[in-house]
């Protein structure tokens, strides 16, 4: 991988559909068993066809991760970086 990110032959690498889904790789990582067996288990007891319920699965886990990083983590991450820096602030003072 090394090699190839030096050549220059990872250059697609920084497509934004790949770091949207950098971006929300925690809260996927987080949810998708619990959500995905689930969610598989019902649409498999409706009757729903195996190759649908996979894509609906899919972009369950993609969203519900999506959602998590916008509404939890972002904002969680912004405010401990705030609160981080006032105390940086507060004990070395300028």
């Amino acid at each position: 991988m090394f090699l190839l990110a030096i050549s220059g032959r990872l250059a697609f690498l920084p497509a934004r559909p790949l770091i949207c889904l950098g971006g929300i790789s925690y809260p996927l990582y987080l949810t998708h068993e619990l959500l995905g067996f689930r969610l598989i288990y019902w649409l498999e007891s409706a009757g729903v066809p195996p190759w649908v319920n996979v894509a609906i699965t899919l972009a369950a886990a993609l969203l519900l991760a999506d959602a998590i990083s916008r509404l939890v983590e972002r904002p969680a991450m912004h405010a401990i970086r705030n609160l981080y820096q006032q105390r940086v602030v507060s004990r070395h003072p300028v």
